[in-house]
């Protein structure tokens, strides 16, 4: 006897007209208990079986007497089975369950095609080769229908990938969404609602933007490294062409004696002779000028202009310095008369 949910099964009782099946057994009175057999029963004869047997159990029970009228003790009854003689009903056949969707990429561009990457269990009694029917859905209406198989066979519980190309949208869209259903129409599963993005504004396209990014900021460093080791290699050039002057012998006169320097338009009016003292002669001495500057890094003034002017003596420089001459002009006093 059929049952579904407790009840007589709709199904069966719309197929045959017989409230239940019967089938004649063979009895061992020699075994110990006592052994009725059948063989090769038709629980469905003459019709194809239903696909749904959700919830449908099948149910079996004894009747019968012996030689003296005596009944079979615990076999059952209508609607309750013999000690072992219920059963769930289900279908021999691969069956299958989608756990996740992802799209690759996750973010689709127009004119390029992508994949759904579907994971997918066989949760049936039998190996198989899933079928899948995608339904591509834009802002909830249907545009297109496409059936794929997938590449390899799922055994019973067996858990795996399946790869489905999805071809190319012409031009961006918004509000898409694919349905994933079986064979036999039923939903298996769906991706979240996704964009497609414009052409040249997908993954790549960022991703060229950010290394265009980075190689414009390196060129900015390399130029910024290279102009701060110019300045440094600058600054030390002018000490070195400062420690490296030097005066040639017809540049000097006798020790002690005054040296008049060629005109110079920003020089300042000279000094007067009773402040240049006795190296302030007219005509013999340099102009004066306001104030000398600091000392050199580490020595005195007099010490790097001794070193600057070796053929002048300390007297000679001090008269120079009295006069308001500083060490650089001097120096170009010097290069301008050689």
């Amino acid at each position: 006897m059929f049952f579904k949910n407790s009840m007589n099964w709709s199904e069966y009782k719309s197929t045959y007209p017989d409230p239940w099946q019967t089938s004649v057994l063979d009895v061992d009175v020699s075994a110990s208990p006592n052994r009725a057999s059948g063989s090769c029963l038709d629980l469905w004869p003459d019709h194809e079986l239903p696909s749904d047997l959700e919830g449908v159990d099948l149910i079996f029970w004894v009747t019968g007497k012996d030689s003296a009228g005596n009944g079979v003790s615990l076999a059952g009854q209508f609607g309750s089975a013999v000690q072992g003689g219920e059963y769930a009903l289900k279908y021999q056949e691969a069956e299958y369950r989608v756990d996740s969707v992802v799209i690759s990429p996750s973010q689709p561009e127009a004119t390029k095609a992508f994949e759904l990457i579907i994971t997918v269990t066989n949760t049936g009694t039998e190996s198989g080769t899933p079928v899948l029917q995608l339904f591509t859905i834009i802002d909830g209406r249907q545009a297109d229908v496409v059936n794929h198989t997938c590449e390899k066979i799922w055994t019973p519980n067996m858990k795996d990938i399946c790869r489905v190309p999805i071809q190319a949208f012409p031009e961006a869209v918004t509000g898409v969404q694919i349905k994933i259903h079986d064979a036999d129409g039923n939903l298996l599963g769906e991706t979240e609602p996704f964009h497609i993005r414009a052409v040249g504004t997908g993954e790549k396209g960022e991703s060229n933007l950010i290394l265009y990014a980075s190689i414009g900021i390196g060129i900015i460093v390399v130029i910024a490294v290279a102009v701060a080791a110019l300045m440094l290699l600058g600054k030390g050039r002018e000490e070195e062409d400062e420690d490296q002057f030097f005066i040639e012998d017809e540049d000097f006169l006798p020790a002690g004696e005054a040296v008049e320097p060629l005109p110079r338009t920003h020089v300042q009016p000279r000094a007067a002779a009773a402040d240049a003292g006795e190296y302030a002669t007219a005509g013999s001495t340099p102009p004066g000028y306001g104030g000398g500057g600091p000392p050199g890094g580490g020595e005195s003034q007099m010490d790097r202009a001794k070193r600057l002017f070796p053929h002048w003596d300390e007297a000679t420089i001090q008269g120079y310095f009295d006069q308001g001459w500083t060490i650089a002009q001097l120096q170009d006093w010097v290069q301008g008369n050689k």
